[in-house]
Formats: structure tokens, C-alpha cells, sequence
């Protein structure tokens, strides 16, 4: 189904059709029509919001199941530390890396994702430094899925993805279910389906699971249905093989005990192997680690990415592209954000699309330079923009009671449309906390107000939710109404909580002590009420340093003045001199170290953000840290001073490619720059040549614009340095990934040379013979001559011995017999062979779909009941066993 499949699906619920036919293709244009109009629901917007939304990524956490995942025996995976020398770590890396680069041909974008994690994981175990930057580079280049890809691909089979507040998880919900919707044919009968709901909304289905789950998909979709969806989920999904449940938001349920009994549900759904479903969760970070009962399922877990620097640019050209010729542009827009060093907050999907807003005012006022008062310019904003249909709601509402009994009733009237504001503050804080939304409005009103009655019943429920709904922030919802996004929600409740704190701040030290330890934690309500209190005291000054002596002298004048607190010079000094005091005492830090850098960063003190850039470019335990505030907030400095740095014969190797791996991930932004600094590093032979290709592999990912540049640096490294075959094989398959013509000429004559070099490790020329037959299929002929070369060398191992034979199923297929005959002699001499080998040869032999399905077993089987098998290889032998015929027989 193509993007314009909304218009394909013409239908109507008719009795001509197949009624359940007509129910699906409702639920699929719904769920069509729900993902292409909700990204960014702000009504201010000038701009087709939907055609603003950037594909966020999900960057892998933890890796269940790898071999499986992969397609590959475990042993692959496997790292002897104990007997490991020099030459085992180099065979263990290129095992890995083909992994990393080149899963199976039948395995799905999960597969590499997990592939890179096993890479990662793996190699931590290596006892050599050189492991170091590898795993760097693969925490860097793990394959990161879209809502798409994920979509498209038929594993992971659960997943739970984790986002922060107003991160875009609601919006990637939303999108999954319109991507499996729009894999079906719109002509043909639906095999693919999602059904998305809220869990705030399931916690209070007192139906079967099931049926729970359909009738909060309905309601979610309802205004965009034109049928209605059967009783039972069983009459829904009959026949369709790929069936997906979306929750979003485990978090909002405010109820733990609630969540908790949601949570052990899904475990046992997800690890149940009879559950034809596949389930995908999203939820913020939860306290206490209560993520982890889903755990015992072996899900995959995610985490949402907010925005790079180069997704912020994609969303701010698509803004701006629809704005009249005459108004600011993209260019504009960005260097405001700069300026006011707003990069880290933009990062976020519903702030890029908040602060869009604000710098599109018609009176073209800088942005503000810190999140409160975005979002408070944003509400004026949107205020202002309702406030001539809620003028019309007045009067109406002024003629629609003008008989009513009640004298004071137009009085009641303009003092509710007055206090909107208010009302909007306490339906906030119900939202919040989890309350239902119309008691508390209606409470307010009665104490405010007056009685509701005057409004009439049941009526007023209905008057009232529609003034809600007419501020602009508060949309309908199947449990009430409810906040565009509760981040907007928190913002207001802040306010309302500010003000209930007593005017003289000395007399509630334990309330304030609380807030302020919230707000070190990055707490947005309890900074949002800190800085709203802040601004209403005669001295601020005052209030700010006496909290810092609630704290113990953290981070907090500094966490409060860069989130829009009033500033006084007094207190900036007193945040220098803290930070200072750390550095030179070597004082503890706190877990969050980060935050020191990114406030002093933000705060735009030209002797802060001197102090910064020479702690990002020292090598004291502070400089990644620093380093990584200073590319979010001053990128071309950052690039500047490393350059500096690099130069600089003192600097030790190590800092070097540590801080370039870093910077890498500022993107095209600065690829010259950093490009000319690839070439330093590569030149200075103190630097070893893993650091080197991990380098130019980082390069290539993070720079595909500039990749002609990046060749040239290569091949003058080729020219410069000493290569061994291990560097020889990597290098060429970085080679070919440029895609460059001369670099692939180069890559095959390479490896071509590795390949056919007899006084190189058999192992070595295998690898290379795998390489050379994946860049060029025409070397088919050479490549299988040095495979059946080792595979005949009576001096190669076991292992390499089936590599050879394995190569030999792709390169040669003709010559089956062959291979086979040298596996099954691997299960022959068993007896001479470890648990590993024999399981080497068995998986080999059921991936050439090999028919001596009896040999195979009886080999499995007597390593499964070798007493010196360990239990993960006699897991393995089942797991093998249980693929062949013979065994169910």
C-alpha cells in the first residue's frame, strides 16, 4: 500500500461486500488518516504540520538471542580469553566484523542491529586495548530502525521502546500501525494488521484481554472509522498471520499497582510461545527499575533518539519550505537557535515544533534562551490564536442561557472565559496526576465560579469540554479530554504549584529542599515551578543562593539561571566558582556529571565557555563530558580546539581518536574540517592501525557527502603505513563501501592478494577469499581454487576447515559432494574433534539442506550427552537436533 493509499481505499460498510472485508480496510484508512494528521497537534502552525515529521531512530539497548537472531552458530560469537594470543583477537575481529557488515542474506535489519551488539558485547571481553575503539565504532554505527523498518521486518517479535518526555513516542506509535497498514494490497485481502491503544486506557477494560484490546482501538480511532469493529478480537484477525499490538504509554497510568499488573500481563504474553501476536511497548523511563519484569520476556529494547543536528536541519527545510517566499527561512531559523543555544532542547520533536512557532511570531523577536519561556511565548501564542473563537463560544454561550433562572448567569459567564487560564492550570495538574480532567474543572468552577447547575445538566459537562478544547492545548480523548502532550501539561501545573507556595521562601525549606532535588535531576515541572517562584520574589538573588545551600552546594543556581531563573552576576560567580572548586579539590561527582557542562555551556559566560573548552580538550576524567556540551552548543569551537589539539605532538594517541570519534557525530556540519583531521591521526604512527580503519569506518558512516575526500586520506594511509593482512581485509571492505570506483579496483586486487598468498594464515586468505567473492562475483574462480586449497591442506584446523567449506556452498555450489564429504568427516572423527566443531560441521551441513539427516543426529546427540559438554553447546546440539526430521520420528 503507497503512501497515497488513503485515497485507494474507497469504501462504505454495505451489505454488497464482505462485511469483515469493509471493517478492515475502515480500520487500515483510519489508521492512515490518525498517523498522517497527528504529528505536531499545535494550532498555531502555519505549515501542514504532517508534512513536518522527521523519522526519528531507535537506538538497540540490549540484544536477546543473538545466534538466532543472526542465523549463525553460537560458536561464532564465541571468545577463548584465557588461551587468546595476538593472532586468535585478530581472527575474533574479522569473524565479527563480517557480522557486523555483512549479515546473512535472510536475516532482516534486526539482525544486524543485534549483530553490532554482539560485536560490541564480545569484545569487551578482548584483553588487548585494540578492542577498544571497535567497540566504540559499533556503540556509534549500530544500525538504528525507523517505525518502518521496524514494521517492515518480521523481528524482533517484542519490543519495548523508551523515550523521554515529548520525545515523539505517541507520533512512532502512530506511524508503526500506518506502515503495517500500508504494507497490505489495497486491492487484495489485509495480511498484515496493527491495532494501537493507550495503556491509560486499557487499565480500565474490564473485558478480556483481547477484547480489551479492540474496543480501546476503536475508541481511539472512532472519528475516523466508518464501521464499527465486531464484538470479539477473534472475528477481527481470523486468517491474518502477522498481527501486531501497539501500548503507548505505560508511564502515564499513575497508578503503579495498575501498571504493574499491566506489566506482568505483557510478560506473559511476550513469552509466551503460543502468542501469535507481536507486541510493541513504549513508555518514559520508569523509577525502580519496574522495566525489568518485561525483561524475563527477551524482548528487544530501544531507546527513542531525539532529533540530530542534521535531523533538526531536515525538519527545519521541511518547516520553512511552506512558508510564504517573504518570510525567514531555514538558515534563519537555525542561527537563531544558536544563538540562543537552544540545540538540546530543539532536539526534541515537540520543541523544534514549538520553537518554530515562537520564531514565526509576526513581531520577528529573538527566541528566548531557555525552555520556560519557550513554552510560555508558545501558550501566548496559541492563546492568542484561539482567543476570536472563544470570543464567538462566549457569545453563544451568553444566548444559549439568556432565559436561564439564574440572574448572575452572564456574570458567571465572562468571569469562566476570563479564568480560562486558570481552569486550563487545574485541568493540568489533573491530567498529571492521573485524575480525571471534568471533576476537577468542575470543582473549580463551583468554588470560583459558582454552582455548575447554572450551566445546566447533563449540558455542562459538554459546555465546559468544549471551552477546554477551544484553548488550543486540550484535545478530546475516549476517556475525556486530555493535553496535546503532557509536557504542556507539566509547564501549566508548574505555574498553579508555584503559586501555592507561601511568598516568604524560608518558610517551606523541606518543600523547596524536595523541588530543588527534582530539578538537579532534569525534573521539568519542579525547574518550571522553581523558575516561576524565583521570578516572583523580591530577591531572587537571595532565594537562589540560599537553595543552593539546601543542596549542598550542586548544581542548582546554575540548572535554574539556564532554564530562564533571573540572573544576577553573584550567583553566576558563585556557579564558576563551584564548578572550579570540583575540578582543582577532585571533589566527588554526581552520577550526572553532564550536567555541570551542559548548564555552564548554556548559561553563554564567555569565561565559562573558556573553562569548558579547555576541559574538553585535557585528558582529565571531566573531558569527554565536557566535550560532549561543547559540540551540542558551540560545534565549530569544538572542531576548533581538537584540530588544535591534534596537532600538538604531546597529545596522547588515544585522547586524539577517542575526541574524533566523538566529534564524528556532529555529521556533515563539519566534515571538512574534521576530514583534514582524520589525516593527522592517520599520518602519526603511534597511532595503531585498528584506531586507524575504526577511524575512517566512523568517517564513511558519518560523512557519505565528502566521500571522495575520505578515499584520498585513505590512500595515502595505504601508501604511509605498514598493512597486515588483517588491515589489508578490513580496509578493503571499507574500500567498497565508498562506492567509489578506484577504491574497489583497489579493495579486489587487495584482497586478491591476501587471497592467494600461501605463506599467509589459511584462516587470513579465507577471510579475504570471503570479502573479495561479496565486492567482485566475477573472482568466483579464484576465490573457490584457494577454498579447496585450504580445505585439502591436512595441516589447516577443524574450524578452518569447515570455513572452507562453507565458502565453497556460495563461491562453488556444484561441488556439494565435495563439501559434504569434508563435513560429514568432521562427524566421523568426532572422537578427535571438541563440542564446538562437531555443532560447526552439523549447522553447516543443515544449512547445504543436506539429507543424512541419522548421521547428524546421532552426532548431535552424543554431544549432548557428553558429560564434558557445557550446557550452552548442549543447547545448542537440541536447538540443531530439533530442526531435523529424525528427531520427531
Amino acid at each position: 500500500m503507497q503512501a497515497n493509499s488513503i485515497n485507494n481505499l474507497h469504501l462504505t460498510c454495505t451489505a454488497s461486500g464482505p462485511p469483515r472485508a469493509d471493517t478492515l480496510k475502515s480500520l487500515l484508512k483510519g489508521q492512515l488518516l490518525a498517523a498522517r494528521q497527528f504529528p505536531y497537534q499545535l494550532r498555531p502552525a502555519t505549515v501542514a504540520l504532517d508534512s513536518c515529521y522527521v523519522e526519528q531512530t531507535l537506538e538497540p539497548l540490549h540484544y536477546p538471542d543473538l545466534a538466532t537472531a543472526l542465523n549463525v552458530d553460537p560458536e561464532v560469537l564465541a571468545f577463548r580469553d584465557r588461551t587468546a594470543g595476538e593472532s586468535d583477537l585478530d581472527e575474533y575481529v574479522l569473524r565479527l566484523a563480517r557480522l557486523q557488515y555483512r549479515p546473512s542474506a535472510s536475516a532482516g535489519p534486526e539482525s544486524e542491529v543485534r549483530g553490532l551488539g554482539a560485536f560490541h558485547r564480545m569484545t569487551r571481553s578482548a584483553r588487548t586495548g585494540r578492542a577498544d575503539l571497535w567497540r566504540r565504532v559499533v556503540a556509534e554505527l549500530s544500525p538504528r530502525p525507523t517505525a518502518a523498518q521496524l514494521a517492515d521486518a518480521a523481528k524482533p517479535r517484542n519490543v519495548v521502546i523508551i523515550g523521554a518526555a515529548a520525545a515523539g513516542k505517541t507520533t512512532l506509535t502512530l506511524q508503526l500501525a500506518a506502515h503495517i497498514a500500508r504494507q497490505n494490497d489495497p486491492q487484495g485481502p489485509v495480511s498484515r494488521l496493527a491495532l494501537r491503544v493507550r495503556a491509560v486506557d486499557l487499565v480500565t477494560e474490564r473485558r478480556a484481554w483481547l477484547d480489551a484490546v479492540l474496543r480501546c482501538a476503536e475508541a481511539e480511532l472512532s472519528h475516523h472509522l466508518t464501521c464499527r469493529l465486531p464484538d470479539q478480537l477473534s472475528d477481527l484477525v481470523s486468517g491474518i498471520d502477522d498481527f501486531t499490538i501497539i501500548i503507548d504509554g505505560l508511564d502515564e497510568i499513575r497508578d503503579r499497582a495498575e501498571r504493574n499488573r499491566l506489566l506482568e500481563n505483557l510478560r506473559d504474553k511476550m513469552a509466551d510461545t503460543a502468542e501469535t501476536a507481536r507486541y510493541v511497548v513504549t513508555s518514559r523511563p520508569l523509577a525502580d527499575d519496574e522495566l525489568e519484569v518485561l525483561h524475563e520476556a527477551s524482548p528487544t529494547i530501544y531507546a527513542l533518539r531525539n532529533f540530530t543536528a542534521e535531523q533538526i536541519r531536515e525538519f527545519a527545510d521541511q518547516w520553512f519550505s511552506g512558508l510564504a517566499p517573504a518570510a525567514p527561512g531555514a538558515g534563519e531559523f537555525l542561527r537563531d537557535v544558536e544563538l540562543a543555544r537552544l540545540q538540546n532542547t530543539v532536539s526534541n520533536p515537540l520543541f523544534a515544533t514549538i520553537t518554530a512557532i515562537v520564531f514565526c511570531r509576526p513581531d520577528g523577536r529573538p527566541l528566548p534562551n531557555n525552555r520556560f519561556d519557550l513554552i510560555e511565548n508558545f501558550l501566548a501564542e496559541i492563546f492568542e490564536k484561539s482567543s476570536h473563537g472563544l470570543e464567538e463560544m462566549r457569545e453563544a454561550t451568553h444566548a444559549r442561557f439568556a432565559s436561564s433562572s439564574d440572574d448572575r448567569i452572564g456574570e458567571k459567564i465572562d468571569k469562566l472565559f476570563r479564568s480560562r487560564v486558570s481552569l486550563l492550570e487545574v485541568a493540568a495538574k489533573a491530567h498529571v496526576d492521573g485524575s480525571p480532567i471534568l471533576p476537577a474543572v468542575h470543582e473549580w468552577v463551583t468554588e470560583h465560579v459558582g454552582a455548575t447547575t447554572s450551566f445546566g445538566s447533563p449540558g455542562r459537562e459538554d459546555f465546559l469540554e468544549a471551552l477546554l478544547h477551544g484553548t488550543g492545548v486540550v484535545k478530546p480523548s475516549p476517556t475525556g479530554p486530555g493535553f496535546v502532550d503532557r509536557s504542556i501539561a507539566e509547564h501549566l501545573t508548574s505555574r498553579l504549584e508555584s503559586r501555592r507556595l507561601p511568598k516568604n521562601y524560608r518558610n517551606a525549606p523541606v518543600a523547596l529542599a524536595k523541588l530543588a532535588e527534582r530539578a538537579l535531576t532534569g525534573d521539568h515541572r519542579a525547574i518550571g515551578t522553581l523558575v516561576d517562584y524565583g521570578r516572583k520574589c523580591a530577591d531572587h538573588g537571595d532565594f537562589l543562593r540560599w537553595l543552593r545551600s539546601m543542596t549542598n552546594k550542586r548544581p542548582i543556581t546554575g540548572t535554574l539561571m539556564a532554564n530562564g531563573f533571573p540572573r544576577d552576576q553573584r550567583s553566576l560567580e558563585t556557579f564558576e566558582r563551584d564548578l572550579r572548586d570540583k575540578l582543582q579539590r577532585q571533589t566527588p561527582w554526581e552520577s550526572d556529571t553532564e550536567g555541570w557542562w551542559e548548564t555552564a555551556t548554556r548559561l553563554r559566560v564567555e569565561s565559562l565557555d573558556q573553562l569548558v573548552a579547555e576541559v574538553a580538550t585535557s585528558d582529565g576524567a571531566q573531558s569527554t563530558a565536557a566535550l560532549r556540551a561543547l559540540m551540542t552548543f558551540q560545534p565549530e569551537t569544538a572542531v576548533a580546539a581538537l584540530s588544535e589539539l591534534a596537532s600538538s605532538p604531546l597529545a596522547p594517541p588515544d585522547m586524539r581518536w577517542e575526541k574524533f570519534a566523538m566529534l564524528t557525530q556532529l555529521g556533515d556540519t563539519v566534515a571538512v574540517s574534521l576530514i583534514g583531521l582524520l589525516e593527522t591521526i592517520l599520518r602519526d604512527s603511534s597511532v595503531s592501525m585498528y584506531v586507524c580503519l575504526g577511524l575512517v569506518q566512523l568517517s564513511i558512516a558519518r560523512f557519505p557527502r565528502h566521500l571522495e575526500l575520505i578515499e584520498e586520506k585513505i590512500f595515502a594511509m595505504a601508501e604511509f603505513r605498514y598493512l597486515s593482512a588483517v588491515d589489508h581485509i578490513i580496509l578493503a571492505r571499507l574500500m567498497a563501501k565508498l562506492g567509489l570506483l578506484r577504491s574497489r579496483e583497489r579493495a579486489v586486487q587487495s584482497l586478491r592478494s591476501v587471497a592467494k598468498d600461501r605463506a599467509e594464515r589459511p584462516d587470513f586468505r579465507l577471510f579475504a577469499c570471503d570479502e573479495l567473492f561479496a565486492i567482485d562475483p566475477e573472482e568466483r574462480a579464484t576465490v573457490a581454487e584457494v577454498q579447496r586449497e585450504v580445505a585439502k591442506d591436512p595441516g589447516v584446523g577443524t574450524r578452518t576447515r569447515i570455513h572452507a567449506f562453507q565458502g565453497l556452498a556460495v563461491s562453488s555450489p556444484a561441488s556439494s559432494a565435495v563439501k559434504t564429504s569434508g563435513l560429514r568427516n568432521v562427524l566421523k572423527s568426532r572422537e578427535d574433534s571438541d563440542a564446538s566443531e562437531v555443532l560447526w560441521a552439523a549447522s553447516a551441513l543443515i544449512g547445504l539442506g543436506t539429507t543424512d539427516d541419522q548421521e547428524i543426529a546421532l552426532a548431535l546427540r552424543d554431544v549432548v550427552a557428553d558429560p564434558k559438554t557445557g550446557e550452552r553447546q548442549a543447547a545448542r546440539a537440541r536447538e540443531l537436533l530439533s530442526r531435523l526430521d529424525v528427531s520427531r520420528g
